[in-house]
């Protein structure tokens, strides 16, 4: 069922999650309304909202992703991800060779991990291949007993870099520091609530994700597993999955908050060309467990 409402039509793609929004050039300046509204339509497709044909090119793309928040530059990955180091850059270019066929939430690692990322396939061949898929934690932490959901709200994790770093050869020094683009400086290990409150919706969401949460925060990682297992086999069930199909143009803006994702790699890197772009968000002073609930 599609709604319009000030010009902009909303399709919901997903009885849990994801939603298209169309009638909006993302080239264009936005209203205070605009953006609002946009926000209210992210919150409805719970976090994964899909803009069609936009084309973006690298400063568009930098220039939308400001209206919801502060543009970080990684802290040490390069924007092309075939050439590792330290970056100043805020938008990464994401080639054929990276790999992200893994569940995860982007760098939860963070003292102040992002709100957001928004990713956009700026080209790719033609054919069946390089899907992403999203799973929505909120509806996974609603499924929950309350019992368990009470247990969890108790907890707190563990969430590392460090095999992240190993895979690009940077040196995983215990103490060493990183920026976040806002004079905030994240150790490669940061303890985050394992349920966190939306600060938009006011909605709960598990903070648990399969990667980088390493452990249940005064556990070891083998003592986590079973219950880090059943909550992600529980996260990732065909119910509570979005699968996107990518076209050249395409801009999914994906809250970290409350969802994981999943890019597949079932195609030939030395064949199929798979190119994106991402920017990743967040605000100052932002943490996982302190955010205020605010109305639009």
């Amino acid at each position: 069922m599609s709604t319009t409402q000030h010009g902009i039509t909303f399709k919901k793609l997903h009885p849990v999650l994801g939603g298209e929004v169309s009638g909006l050039d993302l080239k264009q300046p936005l209203t205070t309304e605009q953006v609002n509204h946009i926000n209210q339509l992210w919150a409805k497709a719970n976090g994964i909202l899909i803009f069609k044909k936009q084309y973006l090119n690298e400063q568009e793309l930098k220039n939308y992703s400001r209206y919801f928040g502060h543009v970080l530059k990684h802290p040490f990955i390069e924007g092309d991800t075939n050439d590792m180091k330290h970056s100043d850059t805020e938008m990464m270019t994401i080639g054929t060779k990276a790999r992200n066929d893994l569940w995860h939430s982007d760098m939860t690692w963070m003292r102040f991990p992002p709100k957001a990322t928004f990713l956009q396939c700026a080209d790719r061949d033609d054919g069946d291949f390089g899907d992403t898929m999203f799973c929505s934690l909120s509806n996974t932490y609603n499924k929950l007993s309350p019992g368990l959901q009470s247990i969890l709200e108790k907890m707190t994790c563990m969430h590392g870099v460090q095999d992240l770093m190993s895979r690009y050869d940077e040196k995983t020094m215990g103490d060493k520091l990183y920026p976040n683009g806002l004079g905030a400086m994240s150790k490669i290990e940061n303890e985050h609530p394992a349920v966190i409150i939306h600060p938009n919706t006011g909605k709960k969401s598990l903070y648990v994700n399969n990667w980088p949460c390493k452990r249940f925060a005064g556990m070891s990682q083998s003592e986590t597993a079973p219950l880090k297992q059943y909550l992600m086999d529980l996260a990732i069930q065909p119910d509570n999955v979005y699968r996107h199909k990518w076209d050249i143009g395409d801009l999914v803006m994906i809250d970290q908050r409350c969802t994981m994702h999943y890019a597949f790699h079932d195609y030939d890197d030395t064949k199929q060309k798979r190119i994106m772009q991402r920017t990743t968000l967040t605000d100052a002073g932002d943490s996982p467990g302190k955010y205020i609930y605010t109305n639009f």
